[in-house]
């Protein structure tokens, strides 16, 4: 399974989610964004694009699912998208894979998700900048529903990701 997470805008809290998600949930994190989301996770992280070239991707897959490695996204990917969806696919079909989108997911991954979260802001403040903060997200809300219109839209909160890696493992 492979579980799409979509900053509606930077600061959102995409990033802990992905990390709460892949941690709790005995995942495998895919970072799509800035390196952040593997990071994070403290594990060992390798090049979706080093793998690739490689050519040892069954015997990657294997060592991915069984070690829980993180796997980083870079712009190299893009030489050859067909073997990164079969790579990605691969790692999907046998454990979870959480990615890290940041706030533009790239196109070659983004079409293999299985579940599509949107994580906005909590809610505006009184103040000016906190209000066109909060417009700028629902803004780029709405554009995210039109293109992924089954997406769960959710703000950022430790509790959400308690719930949502506990729906994620009654599913496994």
């Amino acid at each position: 399974m492979l579980i799409l997470l979509i900053g509606a805008k930077g600061g959102v809290g995409t990033t802990s989610l992905a990390r709460c998600l892949a941690r709790d949930g005995r995942g495998v994190g895919l970072d799509l964004s800035d390196g952040q989301l593997a990071a994070r996770l403290e594990r060992r992280t390798w090049s979706l694009a080093g793998l690739l070239f490689d050519g040892n991707a069954r015997g990657a897959v294997d060592q991915i699912v069984k070690r829980r490695i993180s796997l980083l996204w870079s712009p190299e990917c893009k030489l050859d998208p067909d073997a990164v969806r079969g790579m990605v696919r691969a790692v999907a079909d046998r454990s979870l894979v959480v990615a890290d989108g940041g706030i533009e997911p790239v196109e070659e991954v983004a079409e293999l998700a299985d579940v599509v979260i949107v994580v906005t802001a909590k809610g505006a403040d009184e103040d000016e900048a906190s209000r066109t903060n909060s417009l700028v997200a629902q803004y780029h809300v709405h554009r995210l529903k039109r293109r992924f219109p089954e997406a769960v839209v959710t703000p950022y909160s430790r509790e959400v990701a308690q719930h949502l890696t506990e729906q994620l493992l009654q599913r496994r």
